[in-house]
């Protein structure tokens, strides 16, 4: 017969091995996690490169949430980013801006100039703390907001993207966008002179 002494020190192995392997289990799953949002993450990459967006849409928002699903934020962010460029490719610049906007955390992103406003001076008091993965984000809003005609914002969300970049050889493709903005600015101005 066992005892209530005996019962308790029963209970407590057992507990203690339900909590072992509960805890030996939980990285495992997250583990299979990544290993999933990379696989999509690869695979819209390749249809991607085929040309066909729509599914490379689909998978990088498939990877994304994965990424999410694991705790891997980093990834999220890549999966966001990548799944913008095949937005812009289909000229679906609103959409792929509140895309990247989730990048950055912004509640409802809608890409209205005043929430681009607000955001550029969030985003200003942490330039010295951005990731490069967020550089590289700001750099891509950067180019979708020139191709929406918010040629200020668009020239502010570079300048703070090379700001970030600065010693990163990705700093050549954002002096290509500002000067890309710098043009579209001045085609703007001349023609306006022109017109009147």
């Amino acid at each position: 017969m066992i005892t209530s002494k005996h019962r308790r020190l029963i209970i407590l192995l057992i507990s203690a091995l339900f909590g072992l392997l509960s805890s030996l289990s939980l990285p495992a799953w997250s583990n299979s996690q990544s290993n999933q949002a990379l696989q999509l993450a690869q695979q819209g990459q390749q249809s991607y490169n085929a040309g066909n967006f729509d599914q490379a849409i689909q998978l990088w928002q498939a990877a994304a949430k994965a990424y999410q699903q694991a705790g891997d934020q980093e990834g999220m962010n890549k999966s966001l980013i990548n799944q913008s460029q095949a937005l812009q490719e289909l000229g679906l610049y609103p959409k792929a801006c509140k895309t990247l906007l989730q990048v950055f955390a912004v509640d409802n992103p809608t890409c209205h100039p005043a929430q681009i406003d607000k955001f550029l001076t969030t985003i200003s008091q942490q330039r010295n703390s951005l990731s490069l993965t967020q550089a590289t984000a700001l750099r891509s809003l950067g180019e979708v907001l020139r191709k929406q005609g918010l040629l200020e914002a668009s020239q502010k969300v570079l300048q703070l993207s090379l700001i970030a970049l600065e010693k990163s050889p990705q700093s050549g493709a954002v002096l290509l966008s500002l000067g890309n903005t710098e043009r579209t600015l001045g085609n703007q101005i001349r023609d306006r002179w022109d017109y009147e």
